[in-house]
């Protein structure tokens, strides 16, 4: 399940791109996040054409995860006249409702878009299933990791987390896995981003060359962690 990055910026570093990714088979598009850059890069990529259909999922409200979210969702409906799927985490009534209101702030319709639960996504053959994981992030906010069953062993995001404890436990049930996309951040402590110490306390050693890191803090972020044994996701070129 190869995903491909818009952007690996975290919030304050806005020249890399807010964190997003996708991942496409045929005309079914999925997308990881949309913050404030990322209908620009869907646009300016031409990442739209031939697209069928459009599933969403959206990991939590700080603008740079959502801000391009009505944008996106009103050009899929309005211009491409595309199907839109806003995944759901089960049970989790809150987050179902900021989510309609975000959207109703951003003036999209219920027309424009339908909540599917994460256990109906059936579209592709890359992943088998995807489910969310609740994670810790800023106090009082929902946030969400991924995590996904694929044929190579299973695949792991969490743009923003303060803990590595969904990193283990995406380890310790999927022993063989394809890959692990997290943040990192080149500080010894941080009340809602996860220092890279507390990443390499929590991935051995000999599988730390399957984990990419994403959400960058600034420029020595790549640096810092190449010398802990893992790597940064690049960005492709438009």
């Amino acid at each position: 399940m190869e995903l491909h990055f818009l952007g690996r910026g975290a919030a304050f570093n806005p020249l890399e791109g807010n964190t997003s990714a996708y991942y496409r088979e045929g005309d079914h598009l999925f997308l990881i996040d949309c913050g404030e850059s990322v209908f620009t890069e869907f646009i300016r990529r031409g990442l739209f054409e031939g697209a069928g259909q459009l599933w969403i999922a959206v990991s939590h409200f700080h603008s740079d995860h959502c801000g391009s979210l009505g944008s996106v969702v009103l050009y899929c409906a309005e211009i491409l006249h595309i199907p839109v799927h806003i995944l759901l985490p089960k049970g989790d009534e809150r987050y179902e409702a900021e989510m309609r209101q975000l959207l109703q702030l951003f003036g999209v319709s219920d027309e424009c878009f339908q909540f599917d639960a994460e256990g109906t996504l059936q579209a592709f053959t890359g992943f088998s299933s995807m489910s969310f994981c609740r994670t810790k992030h800023a106090p009082g906010m929902i946030c969400y990791s991924f995590s996904f069953d694929t044929p190579e062993g299973g695949l792991f995001y969490t743009a923003d987390t303060a803990t590595a404890d969904g990193i283990r436990a995406f380890i310790a049930a999927h022993p063989c896995f394809e890959r692990i996309y997290t943040e990192g951040i080149d500080a010894p402590n941080h009340p809602v981003h996860l220092p890279l110490h507390e990443l390499a306390d929590a991935v051995p050693e000999q599988l730390r060359g399957k984990v990419r890191l994403m959400h960058l803090n600034g420029a020595n972020c790549e640096q810092a962690a190449k010398a802990l044994g893992f790597s940064a996701v690049q960005t492709e070129n438009a």
